[in-house]
């Protein structure tokens, strides 16, 4: 099973215990991206606990920074006025992320 097998047990009552209804079974499956995503990061950069750690750290900092984004944009910033604001974001949040 290896160091990454709680993930694969969380996915199983995940896909169960939450997928009754059309909204529930969306947000499983999108769970179930974001794991794949975290796993297969864990994976790349060496497999053990402080990748796991590593890559949920990484891809929730990618997680905020899009949001933010997103919130910037659909209130009306155009993407070239959001540009300078998201690339210091970015250059600050992954900075922390792996400093």
């Amino acid at each position: 099973m290896g160091c990454l097998a709680p993930l694969q047990l969380d996915r199983r009552y995940t896909s169960t215990a939450f997928g009754r209804t059309p909204g529930a079974r969306l947000a499983t499956r999108l769970r179930e991206f974001m794991d794949d995503d975290e796993r297969a990061l864990a994976e790349a950069i060496g497999g053990d606990l402080a990748a796991e750690l590593m890559s949920a750290q990484l891809l929730s900092t990618q997680r905020i920074l899009a949001y933010r984004n997103w919130l910037a944009i659909s209130g009306r910033q155009s993407a070239a006025d959001r540009y300078p604001t998201a690339l210091a974001e970015a250059r600050t949040a992954f900075a922390r992320a792996l400093g």
